[in-house]
């Protein structure tokens, strides 16, 4: 229902999928490309990880084998929104004229972003990239597929941003093409 391309409102989705076979279905995944910031419905992070746990994608350890989703419902920006002096692991550069409302499409952007629980969010706060990777990597179990996949990157920025974009938009694009025969 969240990534059908009908564009009716939610509820009216619901009411109009009961019962029907879905035979026409077209995954719309445009919302990706957006800039949506915490505005992203949790939708999107959970069927990452479900896709990245279900095509096996990906597995690096144990711990994705052993993966378990678990509720999470806060948006946390990988590259903070307030950024340090010290920052290197930034989505500009501070000699690059960027426009305000250029910085906060990159920050927005959905390969910046992941969904934790609030309690994470909150222990995350506005980290670096750094100290959050090394806090990722202390905790005993995954607190997301997509974080993993960010987080084995040694250092964050735009380019390595929009590669995970990108290749997540991939994935759901070849998911749906296999699961729902989509031309």
């Amino acid at each position: 229902m969240f990534c059908s391309e009908l564009s009716e409102d939610l509820n009216l989705k619901s009411w109009n999928l009961i019962g029907s076979e879905l035979k026409e279905f077209k995954a719309n995944i445009n919302a990706l490309s957006k800039q949506s910031g915490t505005a992203f419905w949790s939708y999107w992070f959970y069927k990452t990880d479900f896709i990245l746990w279900y095509t096996k994608s990906n597995i690096k350890s144990e711990d994705w084998k052993n993966y378990r989703m678990t509720k999470k419902n806060s948006v946390e920006h990988i590259s903070p929104q307030n950024r340090r002096e010290y920052e290197e692991n930034i989505l500009w550069e501070d000699n690059k004229s960027l426009s305000d409302e250029e910085k906060k499409k990159r920050l927005d952007d959905f390969g910046n972003l992941v969904l934790l629980t609030v309690g994470i969010n909150s222990e995350y706060s506005n980290k670096s990239f750094a100290e959050k990777r090394t806090s990722f990597f202390e905790k005993k179990r995954l607190d997301s597929l997509k974080s993993a996949l960010i987080f084995d990157n040694e250092e964050w920025n735009w380019k390595l941003c929009e590669t995970h974009r990108d290749k997540t938009i991939d994935l759901f694009g070849k998911y749906f093409e296999k699961t729902m025969n989509i031309d």
